[in-house]
């Protein structure tokens, strides 16, 4: 018990990824050399990156989210990438390094050439989605060929663009792709109903339902995101924009959701002891996921409320390092937040519970702090994760925890197919079609094994192989991919898990074991208690996929060891290629999406 308890303190890293620069190094050095102007602008940026991600996000709206392109667009774009350039070519400048002339002087010529061919392109009439992501790729292979000529293409800055790509397939995806296409639950502009609906009531109404919210589809969830996204909309409507364009505009708060998500995710594997090539793998796994890309564009609730879940988990880790009363302050925030804006999240409580539990017992001697910190958590937490639940229990009857169920006569009900057909019939005819198959869409039969709907939903959700993307030789190469690659990650999870190592603890990895076991449980007891194919999708247990990807990014690190044989050093290339041929897959079938589909 003694020596589960106990911490292992890892080395600090000779470099730190952008996301995860963190206020300690800023100190260190601060103390070395003073900043100029342009540092401290660059350094704003690196210690902050979801602030940034907010303001990219907002400069991105100058394209429209239906893919038409407005004045901004041949200006805010433009001068964005120019500006860049400019303030990175003064940074080198500043430097007064060797070769800082020669550096500034390409990368402003580079910003140039690239705004240039930015408004070139629209001005041929180009579609908005084929120049983000046919340019801004080429933007990003020239900028990495000129940071390794300039001797600055590290594993941080691998990262950065690595990110950078992820976004650029988020944002092209979001434009191309209006908020009436691969939705769940949505419903339509003055429908009433659906997440559309109940942003709408916020819109029109300034107040909670005051009825029995089981009488309106959809209006049940707990509104944080729908009230965000009221807000939202009549902020944009304040300042003339037209209302249609400004629900469009919603997409612009769940672009960020899904950016915050890479940003978050990264910081996690880097906590847990990601460096270098596995940290690499690892962000690419997530920048590439099409889940991710798929709720960039979603308007409900889902996207936020695995943010919160995934920023409980890094101030968790947090947390346990430094037992402050900032990071239960932030875990009961997210926690709390969380579970306002969906119930589900209450799934990394019991996670949370396990280091608090475990932190207790390592420092019984200071247990009063600890029992202090334990009641602000619930103090805080409480309150906002229940008040929605304890309201509509109070005033309408609404049980806890309720969940709407869809009737047996819906189309999609498979509570008939027996327990052990639906848990162990992996039949071949199953893969002959790799999006799930629904009686409704005129297919042959209701998908019923939750294990391949996960599959197939973690790569296409419902519908974009069957509507959005016929190029089947792209389809099949990300969905062999991406299984290969789960499968692989929860091996390498169940091998890892009792190996003794140097960049993770006993403690965290039994915290992220029971991480997914809640998660994966809770996906399994959903589909079973609620059996119609649509309860079968990969949104039910999205964090699933970052705790397979930091188990391929720590397999990367721990076979590419130095005091490794040449076999093992050699197998750690596995996964690092199996990750590149998922993202690659990933990054063709939405490109043809995003650059194909016909609104």
């Amino acid at each position: 018990m003694r020596e589960l308890l106990t911490r292992e303190k890892t080395a600090e890293p000779a470099e730190v990824p952008a996301v995860v620069y963190t206020v300690a190094d800023e100190n260190r050095s601060r103390a070395e050399k003073p900043y100029n102007p342009y540092e401290r602008l660059f350094l704003w940026f690196r210690t902050h990156p979801l602030m940034t991600a907010a303001i990219v996000c907002v400069l991105c709206m100058s394209v429209s989210i239906t893919g038409t392109l407005t004045l901004w667009s041949y200006a805010v774009i433009p001068a964005a990438v120019f500006a860049v350039g400019m303030l990175t070519g003064l940074y080198f400048v500043k430097q007064h390094t060797d070769g800082s002339v020669r550096n500034a002087f390409l990368f402003t010529l580079f910003s140039i050439l690239a705004a240039a061919a930015y408004v070139i392109a629209l001005k041929m009439g180009v579609s908005a989605p084929y120049v983000l992501l046919n340019g801004g790729l080429c933007f990003l292979l020239c900028l990495s060929v000129l940071l390794y000529v300039t001797g600055r293409l590290t594993y941080k800055a691998g990262v950065v663009l690595v990110l950078a790509a992820g976004f650029l397939l988020r944002l092209a995806y979001v434009t191309a792709l209006p908020m009436t296409n691969v939705q769940h639950d949505a419903a339509e502009m003055g429908s009433g109903i659906g997440h559309v609906g109940y942003i709408e009531y916020f819109i029109h109404n300034w107040h909670l339902p005051d009825f029995d919210v089981r009488t309106v589809y959809q209006f049940y969830h707990n509104p944080l995101h729908h009230i965000i996204a009221a807000v939202w909309v009549c902020m944009q409507t304040m300042f003339g924009m037209k209302y249609a364009d400004a629900m469009e505009n919603i997409q612009t708060l769940t672009l960020f959701y899904s950016a915050a998500c890479m940003i978050l995710s990264c910081r996690i594997f880097y906590r847990l002891g990601l460096r270098k090539r596995g940290l690499l793998s690892a962000a690419a796994a997530v920048a590439f996921c099409p889940v991710f890309v798929v709720m960039s564009g979603s308007i409900n609730n889902d996207i936020l409320s695995i943010a919160f879940l995934l920023g409980a988990v890094l101030h968790t880790l947090h947390w346990y390092e430094e037992r402050s009363v900032g990071r239960i302050v932030y875990i009961a925030l997210c926690v709390g937040l969380g579970m306002m804006t969906k119930l589900s999240v209450w799934l990394v409580a019991p996670a949370i519970a396990f280091v608090f539990l475990c932190a207790f017992v390592m420092d019984i001697r200071h247990f009063k702090k600890y029992l202090g910190q334990f009641a602000l958590f619930l103090l805080i937490c409480a309150p906002l994760a229940l008040w929605w639940s304890v309201r509509n229990y109070t005033e309408y009857g609404v049980p806890f925890g309720y969940v709407m169920r869809l009737s047996e006569e819906s189309g999609q009900y498979i509570g008939d197919v027996p327990l052990r057909t639906r848990l162990f019939d992996f039949s071949a005819f199953q893969f002959q079609e790799l999006s799930p198959q629904f009686t409704l869409y005129s297919d042959s039969y209701n998908e019923y094994n939750p294990l391949i709907a996960l599959f197939k939903t973690a790569a296409f959700d419902e519908v974009i192989s069957k509507y959005y993307c016929d190029n089947e030789l792209y389809n099949q190469s990300l969905f062999w991919s991406q299984a290969v690659l789960g499968i692989t990650g929860f091996g390498a999870m169940i091998w890892l898990s009792f190996c003794r190592l140097k960049e993770i603890d006993t403690i965290r990895k039994q915290f992220l074991l029971i991480l997914y076991l809640t998660i994966f449980g809770s996906y399994y007891a959903f589909c079973f208690a609620y059996p119609q194919v649509c309860t079968q999708n990969i949104r039910y247990a999205v964090p699933l996929m970052v705790i397979g990807a930091y188990y391929i990014g720590l397999a990367v690190q721990r076979l590419g060891d130095r005091k490794n044989p040449v076999v093992k050093k050699v197998l750690s290339w596995v996964p690092c290629i199996m990750t590149a041929v998922f993202c690659i897959s990933s990054w063709l079938v939405y490109h043809y999406t995003a650059v194909h589909v016909e609104l």
